[in-house]
């Protein structure tokens, strides 16, 4: 006897269970990447905010958005360099 019940989809459930793995995957990705603190992305956007709301009555709000520019300059040269450099390793 096969104690096994079929499900809705038949033979074609791993290809629909794979698909939405790979959905959920690079959905989820794509927000991780999001919430970094580079400026254009919204992470940038909530660590400016945060950053004047502690220091904006100590810093001046220019020097906060210099310090957000560094930072996300920093990060871009970091992930650029994470990408690139495998290539030049022989």
């Amino acid at each position: 006897k096969n104690y096994y019940t079929s499900t809705i989809l038949g033979r074609d459930y791993n290809y629909f269970v794979n698909l939405f793995f790979w959905i959920w995957f690079v959905n989820f990705n794509v927000g991780v990447f999001n919430a970094l603190p580079l400026y254009p992305l919204d992470g940038g956007i909530m660590f400016k905010l945060f950053c004047r709301k502690k220091l904006g009555g100590r810093v001046s709000i220019k020097t906060i958005d210099r310090m957000v520019y560094v930072l996300s300059l920093i990060l871009f040269i970091l992930i650029v360099c994470t990408i690139i450099i495998p290539y030049f390793k022989s």
